[in-house]
């Protein structure tokens, strides 16, 4: 289905929230515990924020919590729905945080400066994309959101999306920072971010720094407002754009083909893609019989594209986006 897009300004299921600058960092202290009067939720949060890290990306188990309520409802999910040996728990508030860590961090790096017009050349744009899992969506508004609240951020939604797409969009300086929410191959009930920035995907030590800036929002956060930060209603996505990206990565894909492939013998023909005339010769895939099998995915596009190219994909397989993968089928 197609997803809503609303800005943040509007259709919020909880009351006005406290719009957090530029969170501090913390040291590294913070993967233990901080001191014998923190907060018990807060610990569990943070527990749950250091076991999120997973070399160059952040992945877990979805834990919805309530939209409305406080910190401890947060927490109370998390120990509820997570018995011990379970994985590490990803929740719309940890989305939260790491929005807003990973603006800041792409702020900084950037050295953009704001002055306070949506169009401003120097604004900084983080563009989100999804895979088809079901809690795909609420992740996304929630990490919009704590974009958003970085003064001279504004998050980008581009809906369904390829993990090489996202990097893409970055190196064709269509963002200043890209994030899939994603978990591969890992089963239904998980999810994760892979962050990129025009100069590559981040590292390990990117994701322990940005974890650590993440943590430092949930404390600022709980600091200063017990409430659970502002949400979208079902299916909707708070973004300061709604733009579908993915026509400028199959033309990439598309002009790799003709660079690939021998097509010497081939007359071109002109086809317009994202808002440019390629010349693409036509049936370079004649004679193959291909088999994408999609799984299911995102990348279900691909099979377009090679059957423009004159390749027979007529047993290509698990084409239709479900969130559920089934195996089935």
């Amino acid at each position: 289905n197609d997803v809503d897009v609303k800005s943040s300004s509007v259709d919020d299921t909880t009351n006005d929230a406290i719009i957090i600058s530029a969170p501090p960092t913390i040291s590294s202290s913070s993967d233990g515990d901080d001191d014998g009067n923190q907060d018990p939720s807060l610990a569990v949060i943070f527990q749950s924020f250091v076991a999120l890290k997973s070399g160059s990306d952040v992945r877990g188990q979805f834990v919805d919590h309530s939209r409305v309520g406080s910190i401890r409802n947060i927490s109370y999910a998390i120990s509820s729905q997570q018995p011990d040996g379970s994985p590490p728990p990803l929740t719309p508030f940890s989305a939260y945080c790491y929005g807003q860590a990973f603006a800041n961090m792409v702020k900084i790096r950037t050295g953009k400066t704001h002055d306070g017009s949506v169009r401003d050349t120097e604004t900084v744009i983080i563009c989100l994309g999804r895979d088809p899992r079901l809690h795909g969506v609420r992740l996304a508004d929630s990490f919009a959101r704590g974009v958003e609240s970085i003064d001279g951020c504004r998050a980008v939604y581009t809906g369904l999306a390829t993990t090489p797409a996202m990097f893409e969009f970055c190196r064709a300086d269509k963002c200043d920072g890209g994030v899939m929410i994603t978990a591969s191959h890992l089963p239904e009930d998980r999810n994760g971010f892979k962050f990129f920035t025009k100069d590559d995907g981040f590292t390990k030590k990117d994701v322990d720094i940005l974890t650590e800036n993440a943590m430092a929002s949930a404390r600022v956060w709980t600091d200063s407002n017990d409430l659970i930060p502002p949400s979208s209603s079902e299916g909707a996505v708070a973004c300061s754009e709604c733009l579908d990206h993915m026509p400028h990565y199959e033309n990439t894909l598309r002009e790799a083909i003709v660079r690939e492939v021998n097509h010497d013998d081939t007359e071109p023909s002109a086809v317009e893609n994202d808002s440019t005339l390629v010349l693409l010769p036509p049936l370079l895939l004649a004679g193959l019989r291909i088999v994408l099998n999609a799984g299911n995915g995102a990348g279900y596009f691909f099979n377009q594209i090679l059957s423009d190219f004159g390749a027979d994909v007529s047993n290509s397989m698990h084409l239709t986006p479900d969130g559920t993968f089934p195996t089935d089928t």
